[in-house]
């Protein structure tokens, strides 16, 4: 008997039904599988991926280790990966007018999406950046934090400069440091076969690197350049740095300057034996200047530090590392080293630090795309391999410790400079200008107002006191 044609198209449709259901149900499982190993968070981010086109701008201030060219490879290879994304870096030179041109450009609404910042800036500057909120997702791996894994990658310094209320603004590839450079020829005309690695070495030192002139009063040759600051009527230091060399002795001394944490001035605080360790590193920087002092080796009359170190006047200098290719500049042919900077105490190893930062303009709130690419941009930047590759370009001291870890294999000087990044350290400056001239002022009023190292440090305290009160200044 025929099977009527309605109740075959029945059952067609069934088995029609039942395919597709079959089918659904597959589908879903496998989608929740899928779905269950891969992270919440990047799920998220793939589905609120901006692809249209992007342009960037990047102010970067122009050094002779670092300008737009460092970066040109970088960017190259994040471009290859996100063809949408164009990144125009521009260099500026760097000074007063960079900021004052920043500031104009971001009160008229237009100015860069990145640019840079001094490492002692972000207070001052938080009105006008955005935070890098990526470090906030997940590491698809780990499923850690991405800021935890940054607190852990990146040197103290670096840490606490970038980082407000748990939020990443700036991201730096180096923290350049100051340590000591020495002329070899001095050295060993002295018969010193070892540079000094202690304070106490160096004072052993200075009658045997030191020479007067028959009329007294002027060095032919000086041991190492501490104890003054500023040439009389010249705008020119005769110490290059004094405002931050004596800083790095109260550092060793045990004083931060500044409790970041309390927010509040530590530079007259007492230290754990009762001592004042402010008052002794000042005493300590100003005997080399004293005429009364057996470490008398330096003076007001002394020419400028840089030019007597690279002719050959003066054994010992403290710089940063870019100090290098200065000599090379003005005297390829001077025989010297650098050697790590002496210390007080082994056990509060300090230098002076400082880093340049690329931040984010609050601008980019109001546009998700550009916003969501600076980000990612910055996050790649973070990134081993770039910060490698800006650490060979560059030769500044590595911020992240991984790549430490690999110069520290390497030359001498790289390690000097890498392994000075780990201890570096600065303090809060409120109004830049101002508190270098506290430093400035306070050793002038030794030498010429005959005031003692309590006054001064007094005077300075009440100044910088003043200057915190007031709050953060654009530079």
């Amino acid at each position: 008997m025929e099977i009527p044609y309605f109740i075959q198209n029945l059952w067609e449709t069934r088995k029609t039904l039942v395919i597709v259901v079959v089918i659904l149900v597959v589908f879903v499982i496998v989608s929740g599988l899928v779905l269950l190993f891969i992270p919440k968070n990047k799920i998220i981010m793939e589905l609120n991926i901006p692809r249209e086109k992007v342009e960037l701008i990047w102010w970067k201030p122009k050094f002779p280790q670092m300008n737009s060219s460092s970066y040109r490879n970088i960017i190259g290879k994040f471009r290859s990966i996100n063809p949408n994304v164009n990144i125009k870096i521009i260099d500026k030179t760097y000074g007063p007018d960079y900021y004052r041109d920043l500031l104009l450009a971001m009160a008229g609404g237009e100015g860069p999406d990145i640019f840079s910042i001094h490492n002692n800036d972000l207070r001052a500057y938080l009105p006008y950046i955005s935070p890098i909120s990526t470090f906030q997702n997940r590491d698809p791996n780990t499923q850690e934090r991405i800021l935890e894994l940054y607190k852990r990658d990146f040197v103290d310094m670096v840490v606490r400069d970038t980082i407000s209320q748990d939020q990443v603004y700036g991201i730096t590839s180096y923290v350049d440091n100051m340590q000591m450079y020495v002329n070899r020829d001095l050295l060993n005309q002295a018969g010193i076969p070892l540079p000094a690695r202690t304070w106490d070495d160096l004072l052993v030192q200075i009658p045997a690197l030191t020479r007067q002139s028959q009329f007294g009063g002027v060095f032919e040759q000086s041991a190492i350049s501490l104890g003054t600051g500023n040439i009389i009527g010249s705008p020119v230091p005769n110490i290059d740095k004094h405002h931050e060399i004596l800083p790095l002795l109260i550092f060793q001394k045990g004083n931060p300057i500044y409790d970041n944490i309390k927010e509040e001035v530590t530079l007259n605080r007492k230290g754990d034996r009762g001592n004042n360790p402010s008052l002794e590193a000042i005493n300590f920087y100003y005997s080399f200047a004293d005429p009364k002092d057996e470490r008398y080796t330096w003076s007001n009359t002394s020419p400028n530090n840089v030019e007597a170190f690279t002719s050959g006047r003066l054994a010992y200098i403290i710089h940063y590392s870019y100090f290098a290719s200065e000599i090379q500049r003005r005297n390829p042919r001077l025989n010297f080293e650098v050697v790590p900077l002496p210390q007080f105490d082994g056990t509060n190893r300090k230098t002076f630090g400082f880093f340049y930062m690329d931040v984010l303009s609050k601008r980019l709130e109001q546009n998700f795309a550009k916003k969501y690419w600076a980000e990612q941009f910055m996050l790649y930047l973070s990134q081993s391999e770039q910060q490698k590759e800006l650490a060979t370009i560059t030769g500044f001291p590595p911020a992240r410790r991984d790549v430490i870890q690999e110069q520290l294999l390497g030359d001498r000087q790289k390690q000097v400079f890498a392994q000075g990044a780990l201890i570096a350290d600065s303090y809060y400056r409120p109004d830049p200008a101002k508190t270098e001239r506290i430093w400035s002022e306070m050793i002038y009023r030794m030498h010429f107002e005959n005031r003692t190292a309590a006054q001064v440090l007094d005077d300075a305290v009440k100044e910088y006191q003043a200057l915190v009160r007031a709050g953060p200044k654009p530079r």
